[in-house]
């Protein structure tokens, strides 16, 4: 998915891949990002997702192993400073890659020049080194590479921390949202899978420290480093290095990646799962993270409302990011009711726009990834059975997309599409008294498409974005919806389905 980036200029190379470039999304230099390269990547058994100087969604056949590897500094305000890359050349095998990175970390008083190198074999080992040198004095708080695990995948699994003496430690990755950072440094973070997949991230030379992300609405566990500075201040010329290794073994060799259609089917009811009540954004609506609530468990057993914030963006911001991060309010809510069974949930506000220290007005709000975003994540209030919520959008696709899902308050949602992993097509259905309507959701830039079943009907009402609504046939039952970039399509049957 394309990524923010600033108008500055990037003198970018590549080896075999071809630049991806679109105009600026948000006009703030000094927060964004410059012109992103992507490119699929295999490393032997390993598929992955190269983009903005990081490697996502690292997969084995269908099971995540390894959400992002990336390097990032945090400024005194705990705001991520984005790389300026001024040279990305990727060469690719088959089985194999190598990527050469040259960026800045530019924004005052932060100057940080830094290069990285990333290899992937056909053995299944990916090293990701990294090393700079600082232009100016300045302060920071977090600085170095970092491992998301991603929590759909990996919640729940039992896991193993090898700290810098050799000593380990067992651990898990929890299911319900963890309040508190993890105490134990680490160098090696490995696990084995159900099948005997054998996975191991080691740093080099420091150590990690981990967090449950999925407090401050990530969807993720993260492991985050600091590179060999005095802690907070850097000094003009200093520098330093690391070195990420990812290895897995016992895994299947990989095959040529197939081309999966989307099939969408409407069911019966979920149970517990409705469009939430949409409440006017007013001065109720709470700043701050899910942590707060998190942390207050006691105070909070016996509330009839458990309220708190949701924001897709606090760490990173970038579309990829926007829309993955939208499973954690499955997360919040599932952990909220831990903490009281009868109390209502709301989420108030719930927003995609980069919140402090950053001010900048995210101009996504006047475009079509509003209203994917605001229907993508409706999706996710209904399935984690949230009560009501409040939305922080500016008048718009976004807005107007809440607009009509508002009408639907209290539908019952029908049984969740299958979709495959990291699809870039969402769907979901609602049963209203005359009809049912299906909303088909396209979260990426790029044109998408889905087949949806339609069993005993052969004709349906469709709606793309703001282009008018048609009728269409549905032929054996099934119905193909082509998307555009951001595209949010309703397809409407006049009758109960199941």
């Amino acid at each position: 998915m394309r990524s923010i980036h600033s108008p500055l200029a990037a003198a970018i190379l590549f080896t075999g891949i071809t630049a991806v470039t679109s105009p600026p999304l948000i006009g703030d230099p000094q927060t964004m990002q410059s012109a992103p390269t992507e490119a699929s990547l295999v490393a032997g058994p390993l598929r992955m997702k190269f983009a903005d100087g990081e490697l996502r969604y690292i997969t084995v056949g269908d099971k995540e192993i390894v959400r992002r590897i990336y390097f990032s500094l945090r400024d005194p305000r705990w705001d991520t400073v984005a790389s300026e890359f001024q040279r990305v050349d990727i060469q690719r095998k088959a089985d194999s890659f190598r990527i050469e990175i040259k960026a800045l970390v530019r924004r005052d008083p932060v100057n940080f020049q830094w290069e990285g190198e990333i290899v992937g074999t056909s053995s299944g080992r990916i090293t990701y080194n990294v090393r700079g040198q600082a232009g100016a004095d300045f302060r920071f708080n977090r600085f170095g590479l970092c491992v998301h695990y991603g929590a759909a995948s990996l919640a729940g699994q039992e896991i193993e921390l090898i700290d810098a003496a050799g000593k380990v430690s067992p651990s898990l990755f929890p299911a319900r949202i963890q309040s508190e950072l993890w105490s134990a440094r680490f160098h090696t973070l490995r696990y084995t899978t159900s099948g005997g997949m054998a996975v191991s991230t080691t740093l080099s030379p420091e150590a990690f420290g981990m967090e449950d992300q999925r407090n401050f609405g990530d969807s993720s566990f993260k492991a985050f480093s600091g590179m060999n500075f005095p802690y907070p201040r850097i000094t003009a010329g200093g520098h330093g290095e690391q070195t990420l290794t990812l290895e897995v073994k016992n895994a299947k060799p990989a095959t040529a990646a197939a081309t999966k259609t989307v099939v969408v089917e409407v069911g019966t009811p979920l149970a517990n799962a409705k469009v939430p009540r949409f409440l006017p954004l007013d001065a109720t609506a709470k700043k701050g993270f899910f942590n707060d609530l998190n942390k207050g468990k006691e105070q909070f057993k016996d509330a009839e409302v458990l309220a708190w914030p949701y924001c897709s963006a606090v760490n990173l911001f970038d579309d990829d990011t926007q829309f993955e991060n939208l499973a954690t309010i499955a997360d919040q809510a599932a952990t909220a009711r831990a903490i009281s069974r009868s109390a209502r949930l709301r989420i108030a506000p719930v927003s995609f726009h980069i919140p402090y220290p950053r001010t900048t007005a995210d101009p996504r709000d006047q475009t079509a990834f509003a209203a994917a975003w605001t229907a993508a994540a409706i999706k996710q209030l209904a399935l984690a059975g949230v009560d009501e919520a409040m939305f922080d959008l500016a008048p718009g696709p976004g807005r107007r997309m809440l607009d009509e899902l508002g009408a639907y308050s209290g539908s019952p949602i029908l049984t969740e599409p299958g979709v495959p992993s990291h699809s870039p097509v969402e769907a979901f259905a609602v049963q209203s008294k005359e009809s049912v309507v299906l909303w088909v959701v396209n979260t990426s830039p790029a044109p998408a498409s889905a087949n949806v079943r339609l069993p005993g009907h052969t004709a349906a009402a469709q709606q793309c974005g703001d282009r008018s609504s048609r009728n269409v046939s549905v032929r054996g039952g099934s119905l193909p919806v082509v998307l555009q970039g951001y595209d949010v399509c309703r397809v409407t049957v006049g009758s109960r389905i199941y």
